[in-house]
């Protein structure tokens, strides 16, 4: 006797709108006149002494950032930043969802005394956004998240006689969710001089809130769960006994690391997108190699 079955997911809801707010073309050049506040040099956080250009120059002075000052890493993220001249940017965050789920089943009468019973269950699902790690700028780092699950189960019932019957179940169980960045770019080709630490994506840089270049976790979970068990039933007279043995053989794996995240507050000149096209920023979070935890686990039981 055999028995399966299929489903399929395809979701595309409706795209939410996510807002973030950009620097001006007046801004992107160093000009920041039009703020409303009055913005103060930054100082060098290892000399204590304010930031001057190659000529000396203060590189903040009467609301405008000195040419030389303005960090060839801002300039080399903007290629990510929309132009507006609202300062407003409203993008659409799609996140597509498929999933495919199949169940197959099967039951063999091998005779009056044996019976075999088999299924295989799979289950896949993945979505994606274009805004990875709680970034609201579309274009830069996109994320991919990956979930399957297999299982499957053989079971070989005996009769030996009708007051004494054993049963021997073989399972494993597989899953397996992985976290993918959307492309790769590297530190290097932004001007910041650290390694690739992650595997994809980028480096993350949150802008007062304002805008954010977000990059997501690199992760991947894997397990693969085994078991034997058998069990023999016996009817003696007015008694049952019940005898059984077990061998569960677990393993799992993690493996994730986290992007470089810099942080730009205002603290530094008083206005975050002056920090920012300074480089002054104000925070810098780091993760040091990649976590990985690769556990095995075998219980026996009697």
């Amino acid at each position: 006797f055999i028995f399966g079955s299929y489903q399929g997911l395809t979701n595309h809801a409706e795209a939410q709108s996510v807002q973030a707010l950009v620097p001006t073309a007046a801004q992107r050049s160093g000009d920041f006149t039009g703020l409303g506040t009055t913005l103060v040099n930054p100082t060098d956080p290892l000399t204590g002494k304010p930031l001057t250009d190659s000529n000396g120059i203060p590189c903040v002075s009467g609301n405008r950032i000195a040419p030389g000052c303005i960090s060839p890493v801002a300039n080399n993220l903007l290629q990510y930043v929309p132009n507006s001249t609202t300062g407003s940017v409203v993008s659409l965050a799609s996140s597509p969802l498929t999933e495919n789920l199949g169940i197959l089943r099967a039951d063999w009468n091998v005779s009056d005394n044996n019976r075999i019973s088999g299924h295989y269950y799979q289950n896949q699902n993945n979505h994606a956004t274009p805004f990875a790690g709680g970034g609201n700028i579309s274009g830069y780092i996109g994320e991919t998240f990956e979930v399957a699950t297999k299982q499957a189960t053989v079971s070989d019932t005996h009769t030996f006689s009708p007051t004494v019957v054993n049963q021997l179940v073989f399972s494993v169980l597989n899953t397996n969710s992985n976290e993918l960045e959307s492309k790769t770019i590297e530190p290097s080709t932004l001007g910041i001089n650290m390694p690739q630490y992650l595997p994809g994506g980028a480096v993350s840089v949150n802008v007062g809130n304002d805008f954010t270049l977000g990059t997501g976790y690199t992760t991947k979970f894997t397990g693969t769960n085994y078991q034997i068990r058998d069990s023999l039933s016996w009817i003696k007279g007015r008694h049952n006994f019940k005898f059984g043995a077990e061998s569960l053989m677990l393993n799992f794996r993690q493996i994730f690391i986290g992007p470089p995240s810099f942080s730009f507050t205002g603290v530094r000149s008083g206005d975050p997108m002056a920090d920012f096209m300074l480089g002054a920023f104000d925070s810098l979070n780091l993760d040091f190699g990649v976590r990985d935890n690769n556990d095995y686990t075998t219980y026996n039981s009697f």
